[in-house]
């Protein structure tokens, strides 16, 4: 499956270029990009694109080698960090229904172990 990043990138700029023709900084707290993530809900809905869009964040999120910084269509900062962490925002609102996604890693560990892991669906490392 491919997609495209200008896509990704396009509906993102409700945020990455919308947000900061009214804003000098990224705000102190990320519910204040709220309307603007609604907008790009609504963008990509109306071009068909949301579940495509979805697709695109979950595995930015859960491939951490991806430079997320590289879906910023605006000219103000957006690093690897700040990106990631705009894309749990923008998850967690679009899709407040879902875990925000995160990269699964392996290791060795005891079949006790991995039957508490999948029980509960999550990894905690305090099991």
């Amino acid at each position: 499956m491919i997609i495209s990043k200008t896509m990704v990138r396009n509906h993102l700029a409700r945020v990455t270029v919308d947000y900061f023709t009214q804003h000098d900084t990224h705000p102190n707290n990320p519910d204040e990009y709220a309307t603007y993530i609604d907008n790009i809900k609504k963008s990509a809905e109306k071009s068909g694109d949301l579940k495509w869009l979805k697709l695109a964040i979950e595995y930015v999120l859960t491939h951490p080698e991806e430079d997320a910084s590289q879906l910023n269509a605006g000219t103000y900062a957006f690093n690897n960090d700040r990106m990631r962490s705009l894309l749990e925002t923008i998850w967690a609102t679009l899709w407040p229904e879902s875990e925000v996604p995160v990269a699964p890693s392996f290791e060795e560990m005891s079949d006790a172990k991995w039957e508490k892991l999948k029980t509960k669906g999550i990894y905690d490392p305090a099991l």
